[in-house]
């Protein structure tokens, strides 16, 4: 038998292609660290995080963006010499502070010839965040979501009787809804 190709199957290659992409990209790496930039590289996906000291001071809330567009316009130069484009239009700003101090302006921020107004929430890794991390918005998908199944659940099966099977998903469902509707209110009360 020969061996014509990796062991492991399209796994090994996309391990593979995942190593490969992380040593091209290492570069912009370099670059967001000259700026003081953190950063997360994704596959498709580049995340950029400053700290602003001060977010009620117009002149360091301006001092932070200025830093941030700087990092964007190095990354802007850097991909295509690389040949890789940076969508200027499906680029998100999110500006994320204490609920206790609240900024008095909401910031935008200009990438390439779009001006990017901050939105008020952002979707991580299939976590929802809102500006002021009360998770109200991700606890209030969890909840909704048991409730809907089941929903769905009781209108497909009314035209017969429930049975032993049709409980326990239903039960488990319900009880889903429950625990993260006492998240959200257990947490509402801590804050």
């Amino acid at each position: 038998m020969s061996d014509t190709g990796l062991k492991g199957g399209p796994w090994r290659y996309f391990c593979i292609i995942l190593v490969l992409f992380s040593i091209y990209t290492l570069p912009l790496g370099d670059i967001l660290c000259s700026r003081d930039a953190g950063f997360h590289l994704y596959a498709d996906d580049t995340q950029l995080y400053l700290a602003c000291d001060c977010p009620n001071s117009p002149g360091a809330q301006r001092e932070t963006i200025s830093c941030l567009e700087a990092c964007i316009t190095d990354i802007r130069q850097w991909m295509p010499l690389n040949g890789l484009k940076l969508n200027d239009r499906k680029s998100e700003f999110w500006a994320f502070h204490s609920k206790h101090n609240t900024p008095t302006s909401t910031p935008t921020i200009l990438i390439g010839q779009d001006d990017i107004p901050a939105s008020s929430m952002a979707r991580n890794l299939g976590v929802i965040f809102d500006t002021s991390f009360t998770l109200c918005l991700q606890i209030s998908s969890i909840v909704k979501a048991p409730f809907l199944a089941m929903s769905d659940h009781m209108h497909t099966s009314v035209s017969r009787p429930l049975c032993h099977k049709d409980i326990g998903p239903i039960i488990d469902i319900f009880m889903s809804g429950l625990f993260a509707t006492a998240l959200l209110l257990g947490y509402q009360t801590l804050t």
